[in-house]
């Protein structure tokens, strides 16, 4: 067989392929800055890979599409759909490496709340945060059923270098209500 089209193809193909969104994971999810429902596909206590130290990695997949949040001229802001954008994966990892990231992540872990009365279903803090048990206890009910507002926000870089990157929020439902995103 005569691969010379083949490959010719496929080098033309793989020579543009941008590779800086490709992780063991897979692609990392590029979202418009936004609203989005997400369910808690998986959630897990491991380790991270740089350091080892205890890390929480969460992924949701959005299941609806989102609102992209648009600012005019004038500075004035808007919701608008955000087409395409439903099951799109997102990962979130919480380092727990010292007092300030495990506090991040408790707050984190409050916003997500019985829709209704707007309680944390984590309400509990001394039994759900103050332990590794109780850690892996948050990661099981997430991913039993965790759903929950994602906000998405491009910001530079804070290494210096000009690059930007996505950052996940988790949002209350209350903050969702004020949005007017339900």
């Amino acid at each position: 067989m005569d691969y010379s089209k083949i490959t010719a193809n496929l080098d033309k193909l793989l020579g543009n392929l941008d590779l800086s969104n490709t992780t063991e994971e897979g692609v990392k999810t590029k979202l418009p800055d936004g609203y989005y429902l997400c369910q808690v596909n998986k959630a897990e206590l491991t380790e991270s890979k740089s350091a080892g130290n205890p890390m929480v990695a969460i992924e949701y997949l959005t299941i609806e599409d989102g609102k992209k949040l648009i600012v005019d001229d004038a500075g004035y802001s808007q919701l608008i759909d955000a087409k395409g954008t439903a099951n799109k994966r997102i990962f979130v990892n919480y380092v727990l490496s010292n007092e300030m990231n495990a506090g991040f992540f408790v707050s984190d872990m409050l916003k997500f709340q019985d829709p209704e009365t707007n309680e944390p279903i984590f309400k509990d803090e001394e039994y759900y945060f103050k332990s590794a048990q109780g850690i892996i206890k948050v990661c099981d009910m997430l991913t039993e059923g965790g759903i929950i507002y994602i906000m998405v926000q491009t910001i530079e870089k804070k290494d210096g270098s000009g690059e930007k990157e996505q950052k996940f929020k988790p949002i209350s439902w209350k903050r969702a209500r004020k949005l007017e995103l339900i």
